[in-house]
C-alpha cells in the first residue's frame, strides 16, 4: 500500500487545490529544511484525524503547524524539532531535523520514542500494525 492509500484509509482530507511550495516560514522557525515526503503531505492534504490498526493519528494541517508549535512552546523547549500532530492523547508527534519521527509527552517534552525514520516510514509502520509503544 502506498502513502496516498494509507492517508486515504486514515481519512485524511485532500485539498481541493494544492498549496504552493512555500515552507519558508516553517523552515525559518525550525532551522531545518522539511523532508520532501512531509512537504508533499502538507501540500496535498488538510485535516487528518483517524485510526490505523487501532493507533490514533492526528496530523496538523499546514495552517495549524506554526500556531500549534508556538502554543505548545515546542520551539522554546526543543531545538531541531517541529510538532506535526499527536496520537490523539497526551503525546506529540515530532519531526526531527534529521527526518526521523518521534512520539513524546506534550508536558515536559522529554523521553522521545522513535516512531519512524521518515514521515513515510511512520505511516508504513502503522499500516503494518506497529503499535506506538512497542
Amino acid at each position: 500500500m502506498n502513502v496516498e492509500q494509507i492517508l486515504e484509509k486514515l481519512g485524511c482530507q485532500k485539498r481541493s487545490k494544492e498549496l504552493p511550495d512555500d515552507f519558508r516560514e516553517i523552515e525559518q522557525a525550525t532551522g531545518f529544511t522539511l523532508p520532501n515526503d512531509y512537504k508533499t503531505f502538507l501540500r496535498k492534504y488538510g485535516e487528518c484525524d483517524g485510526s490505523l490498526n487501532e493507533q490514533w493519528l492526528v496530523l496538523w494541517p499546514f495552517e495549524e503547524i506554526l500556531p500549534a508549535n508556538w502554543d505548545y512552546e515546542i520551539f522554546e523547549a526543543l531545538e531541531n524539532m517541529l510538532g506535526i500532530g499527536s496520537n490523539g492523547g497526551n503525546e506529540m508527534i515530532g519531526l526531527c531535523a534529521d527526518g526521523k519521527l518521534v512520539l513524546m509527552q506534550f508536558i515536559g517534552l522529554d523521553e522521545p520514542i522513535e516512531i519512524g525514520t521518515s514521515f513515510t516510514d511512520m505511516l508504513e509502520r502503522l499500516e503494518a500494525g506497529k503499535k506506538w509503544f512497542e
